[in-house]
């Protein structure tokens, strides 16, 4: 079917269908392998650029006292899965934030789809319920921890 097509829509001066599989078999391209499995994981440090705003706010936030929300956090029972670690679900909703993003489930679906969320969270995906109990659980405390970021 796609000999006839060419042949018919064959004008003067085209090339052949068998002269440009012949033209695109000599053509070297750059190996692509979507399957690639590394030797050794990734640095997912040496995904994003040294200086970038990610790491930055990793730092801020790593120096700020979190008293309040692990104390909530201890005080809640005990049983079920364990929680996210706060200071991961802080950066997440500051960096959420700061870039636009308001909703749990956007947020939630960034930590899968887009590197700086991914190193953000250190490759963890917090269900966008989670990511809602956890702001409005420790809504009273936000405003104060996005001020001492500015």
């Amino acid at each position: 079917m796609i000999q006839w097509w060419a042949e018919k829509r064959k004008e003067p001066g085209t090339q052949s269908l068998s002269q440009l599989e012949y033209d695109m078999a000599s053509k070297k391209y750059r190996p692509w392998d979507p399957d690639q499995v590394y030797l050794f994981p990734p640095a997912m440090r040496d995904w994003l650029e040294e200086d970038h705003l990610v790491y930055r706010l990793l730092d801020v936030v790593e120096e700020l006292d979190i008293r309040s929300v692990s104390h909530s956090i201890h005080a809640k029972d005990a049983r079920g899965t364990r929680p996210y670690n706060p200071r991961m679900m802080l950066a997440l909703l500051l960096y959420s934030h700061m870039n636009g993003i308001y909703s749990s489930r956007q947020m939630s679906s960034a930590t899968r789809e887009r590197i700086d969320f991914r190193v953000l969270t250190g490759d963890q995906h917090p269900f966008h319920t989670v990511i809602s109990e956890f702001r409005l659980r420790h809504l009273d405390a936000l405003p104060g921890f996005a001020q001492r970021i500015n």
